[in-house]
């Protein structure tokens, strides 16, 4: 599992490459901090969805007990 490239504790699900002085960086962020560097496609999906900061708290901690392997049940 990939963390998050910004807060370092949520998996990160939005992979964004940007281009800084002819170089690529690619990163991975989680849902959470892509909604509040206002990603436009994560900001308006989020709001069209009505996504609360709650409900991503609480999909983050599934996934990582899933990867944790802890809850998994093929």
């Amino acid at each position: 599992m990939i963390l998050c490239n910004r807060c370092k504790k949520r998996p990160a699900v939005v992979f964004i490459t940007a281009m800084n002085g002819g170089t690529q960086k690619n990163e991975g962020l989680c849902m959470y901090c892509a909604r509040e560097l206002q990603i436009p496609q994560i900001k308006d999906y989020m709001e069209q969805l009505g996504i609360t900061d709650d409900e991503i708290d609480q999909l983050s901690e599934q996934m990582m007990e899933l990867v944790d392997g802890d809850s998994f049940e093929p």
